[in-house]
């Protein structure tokens, strides 16, 4: 605004400016933080008699859609019909970019069935604004009507199908471009992300990369959580090391999308020394982010800290900082902190507690085993407790060994979503503890009647930026099956000399007991580790990321492992990160 407010002054000081001179001060003013200047001028150059032109109107109509100024927009179009500009291909277009983004689209679509001389740039407006109101058929027509398409006619129509998340009809038009851009790219990558499908996103990235087109910062931002979901630690060093290579800055969104990555990947510390880096431009979102993660590698009391930091520096907390907070606390079984902070989000934050902050508060007192708290806030609650919450009082239920009321609240939760398999397995694993066999073989029919099927268990590991994937059906497609098999073997004798005896209480099938052990020495994440072990050398850590809770018995089978082999095992399953090291876990026990 600075050299603007200086062009005014210099403006201000010419005597009789001439239509070039007001064009001039109505194109900076169009784009700024003050707009209605441009549109002042505009009226000054009428007031002063001075010729408009098509270069005039085209900034004036973009100040107008910033303003939102719809009448003002509507008088000055008209006065494009008097002066004779109105049939001008660059007022046409930004007629109907004025209209498109002013909710009026009748209007745009008269500006473009009368229009002469059209554009593909007046083509791809149109295109853009029936997508802006979802009307994607007739944005489709319209783009297959075009005698002449660019790539940016491509791109508008690819993200139109990205938006409603119709990634087949996407992919389809990103294949059959004659040309692509980087923004066609990031557009699939950032619509693959948006669909959870990380690792098709992944591969289209790789896929950048072979075909050598250099990626930008919306690129990276738009990848970065994919290579954090996935785990695939490797490539994620690569975007960092490129950022850096050319000398990116490291904006709040990019520098967070970065240290999520590191968070996600199980480098909390890489994260942390990444969001020291940008503290100064730093956002709510960013401290949010940071707090999440120390919370989620049960860091309850740094977490804390840096929502002390957070507030230090003048930033506001909102209602997903809370929910960082109260997970950490959470996580950490820090349960006076957590509801001392929950009291403190309205008391002191005004902030409202939503159905995440009571089911957090819920959790943290059911891990706790203090039920009837618990139950208090459930029927005091402002609104109806969802699946999840029953869910997780079931899972403290089954730990606390609480079989009356885990009953209860699995009645609840199963009638709420009667499809979610885990709801059935924890209710049965509780049932198998007490030795109610009788209830684990009805609860495994119930399912069998009702069609739910338990989500499989699929765990991964990055090795040289390749993701290796496995299931529980092992890994009989792997080219190193046999070496894998093996060292399964190899880790079941170790145990065993050391004293493991299998809690086949995880395994909810009915079949005899060796068959129950056979099965949990083929859950994923133990088939994952024998990979890892087998594919590293000594002392190396091994990261594994699975997409279901961890169990009771492969979380004792890791701690020994991690003893026995004398390796760090960082596992991230679907609720937290576990650090196995030298026979205890970070989570102490508490997940």
């Amino acid at each position: 605004m600075g050299n603007l407010d200086y062009s005014e002054s210099i403006f201000n000081g010419i005597e009789n400016p001439n239509t070039f001179m007001y064009n001039a001060m109505i194109k900076g003013f169009s784009g700024s933080q003050k707009p209605e200047k441009s549109i002042g001028f505009f009226y000054k150059m009428l007031e002063n008699g001075v010729k408009t032109d098509k270069f005039t109107y085209p900034f004036v109509f973009k100040a107008c859609t910033l303003l939102s100024a719809i009448e003002e927009g509507k008088q000055i179009h008209g006065r494009t019909v008097k002066s004779g500009l109105n049939s001008d291909v660059y007022v046409q277009n930004s007629l109907m970019h004025f209209y498109a983004n002013g909710e009026n689209l009748g209007d745009a679509c008269k500006v473009f069935d009368t229009g002469s001389g059209l554009n593909v740039s007046s083509w791809n407006t149109m295109v853009s604004g029936y997508l802006k109101f979802d009307e994607i058929e007739s944005a489709r027509q319209l783009f297959d009507e075009m005698l002449e398409r660019d790539v940016v006619s491509w791109n508008c129509m690819m993200d139109g199908y990205v938006k409603i998340g119709d990634m087949g009809h996407a992919c389809r038009l990103f294949n059959d471009m004659p040309k692509r851009n980087v923004v066609s790219w990031s557009t699939m990558i950032s619509g693959y992300v948006q669909n959870s499908d990380y690792k098709e996103a992944l591969n289209l990235f790789r896929r950048m990369q072979i075909e050598r087109v250099n990626p930008n910062r919306i690129t990276l931002v738009s990848v970065l959580p994919a290579i954090g979901h996935i785990g695939a630690l490797c490539q994620g060093e690569w975007v960092h090391g490129y950022i850096d290579k050319h000398n990116m800055e490291l904006d709040c969104v990019l520098g967070s999308a970065l240290a999520d990555m590191y968070s996600r990947c199980g480098k909390i510390r890489d994260a942390l020394c990444i969001y020291e880096r940008i503290v100064h431009v730093s956002n709510c979102i960013t401290w949010n982010a940071m707090i999440q993660g120390l919370a989620m590698h049960g860091q309850g009391i740094d977490a804390l800290k840096a929502f002390s930091r957070m507030q230090s520096l003048g930033i506001a907390p909102d209602h997903d900082t809370f929910v960082g907070v109260l997970s950490a606390c959470n996580h950490a079984g820090l349960v006076e902190e957590g509801l001392k902070y929950f009291s403190l989000m309205k008391e002191k934050y005004n902030v409202m507690p939503g159905i995440k902050h009571y089911g957090c508060l819920i959790d943290l007192l059911g891990r706790a085993g203090r039920f009837d708290e618990a139950l208090d806030v459930i029927h005091n609650m402002p609104m109806d407790a969802d699946a999840v919450i029953w869910g997780s009082l079931l899972g403290s239920c089954r730990n606390n060994h609480n079989i009356e009321l885990g009953e209860y609240a699995a009645k609840k939760s199963m009638e709420l979503d009667p499809k979610d398999s885990g709801f059935y397995v924890l209710l049965s694993n509780m049932y198998a503890d007490a030795g109610r066999w009788g209830d684990v073989e009805r609860v495994r029919k119930d399912m069998n009647k009702r069609r739910v099927k338990k989500m499989p268990g699929c765990s991964s590991v990055e090795l040289n930026g390749v993701v290796h994937e496995f299931t529980i059906k092992g890994s009989s497609h792997h080219p190193q099956k046999e070496d894998i098999a093996n060292m399964l073997d190899e880790i079941e004798g170790r145990l065993r000399s050391v004293g493991y005896v299998p809690q086949t209480s995880e395994v909810l099938l009915n079949m005899k007991e060796e068959e129950k052990e056979a099965a949990l020495y083929r859950h994923s994440e133990r088939v994952a580790l024998a990979f890892a072990l087998i594919s590293t050398g000594p002392g190396t850590p091994i990261r594994i990321v699975k997409n279901l809770r961890v169990c009771e018995d492969c979380h004792w089978v890791l701690k020994l492992v991690s003893s026995l082999y004398e390796r760090e095992i960082l596992v991230r399953d679907q609720n937290r990160f576990h650090c196995f090291k030298n026979g205890s876990c970070s989570c102490l026990d508490y997940w």
